[in-house]
Parts: C-alpha cells; structure tokens; sequence
C-alpha cells in the first residue's frame, strides 16, 4: 500500500511560538504594576519594570527571528505606532546547531522615558516573527504586517502605572530600582 508523502505542514513558514510555561509566575498575572518615583526617588532614579520571555520555539535553527515591542498600539494615534524605544532584538539562527528555542527576549518598560505622565493602564505587546516576514512598508499595521505566508506570535502585557508607594521604588521583581 503506497505511503503518503503529503507535508504533516503545507505552511512555508510556520510560526514562532512564545512558551508561556517559560515565563516566570510573577510575569503571568493580569495586570503588572509599576509605580512612579517616590519622594527619595530623586531624578535620575525610578521604577523599571522588567518583561521578560525566556523561551520562543522557531522549528528552523536557521531562521532570524526579530521581536518588537510595542506600548499602547493604536492605529488612530501614529506615534504609538512605531517600535517602542530599545524594544526590538534579533534572534539569530544558526547552522551550526539544531537549537530550535531561542531568548531570552527582554523589554524594560519605564513609562517616563516613554512620555507617559498618566497613572492609567497600558498594554505593552510583544510581536515576533521571522526577520525576513516583516513587511515595513505596510500600513494596516504598521511594522507588524507580516508578508504573505509568514506569521508572527503576539503576546501581551497589561501594566498599571500607579502613584508612588513609599519613599521608593520597591526592588522586587518584575520591578527594579534604577538610578543612572
């Protein structure tokens, strides 16, 4: 009896896959919170919030994959737009090993180097895919269309900017206290 040859996938590039088991238990509740500098937390200190995706699955070790970082993305306001600040990294493939998962992927969220003087809720969204696939000229989303037969994983964050608590920032993770 003949054997299929039939792909178990027909698709030319499957997509990246964020393992959510990877990310630590802190990272996962609804909503993060961050609080603005205290009354000891004299410029240049403040609170950073750290978001952090340990693992992203590309079945191809040869593929680069890029992750982009985006705050408040509305197609109705254009400078939020854009890729945020520091907020995009390769992840380069390789062909001198089989390793299929790639990361960490790392983005420091601070809401005043952003322009954010609200103490309101944000979203903050990770978008990853493969460098090739990423279709810049597109605008029905802007720097997140993919071309024709790529697809990017997304995975979001709900952040809380909050009045200070105390005379400083608290320095327990995801929150970290930076002074430059």
């Amino acid at each position: 009896m003949p054997q299929t040859v039939d792909p178990v996938d027909t698709r030319a590039h499957s997509p990246p896959r964020i393992q959510v088991a990877s990310i630590p238990l802190y990272l996962l509740g609804p909503k993060l919170s961050i609080y603005r500098p205290g009354a000891n937390d004299t410029p240049p200190c403040h609170c950073v919030l750290e978001l952090r995706i340990p693992q992203v699955v590309e079945d191809d070790p040869t593929v680069d994959l890029t992750a982009r970082w985006f705050v408040d993305y509305d197609l109705s306001v254009p400078r939020s737009l854009s890729v945020a600040p520091g907020g995009q990294a390769v992840l380069p493939g390789t062909f001198d090993r089989n390793l299929t998962v790639r990361g960490p992927v790392i983005y420091n969220f601070e809401p005043d180097a952003l322009g954010i003087t609200d103490n309101s809720d944000h979203v903050v969204e990770l978008v990853v895919g493969e460098t090739a696939g990423f279709d810049d000229s597109a605008t029905t989303l802007p720097f997140r269309t993919m071309r024709t037969g790529y697809e990017s994983a997304v995975y979001r964050f709900l952040v809380q900017i909050n009045p200070p608590i105390g005379p400083t920032c608290p320095n327990e993770l995801p929150l970290r206290r930076t002074c430059q």
